[in-house]
């Protein structure tokens, strides 16, 4: 099966939600550099406007995970 731009921004989606956890939007975009619309804008998952690389890296980077992980599927 395909994956889709849709799919791996809706994983994306759910796993910085997940992983950003108690802080808000504001503490994540200062700790990665990203402003709070972008932050917004990949929790969201809207596929408009993709986000660069050079973005989930700052957003990993923020988070303290590897870039891997925000893409990756939830088992089962």
């Amino acid at each position: 099966m395909a994956t889709t731009i849709e799919d791996v921004l809706a994983v994306l989606a759910k796993n910085a939600k997940r992983m950003r956890g108690d802080r808000t939007q504001a503490d994540l975009a200062e700790a990665s550099g990203l402003t709070v619309s972008q932050i917004s804008q990949i929790e969201s998952g809207r596929p408009e406007n993709p986000p660069s690389v050079r973005t989930l890296v700052a957003l990993a980077n923020g988070l303290g995970v590897d870039v891997s992980e925000l893409l990756k599927r939830a088992a089962g």
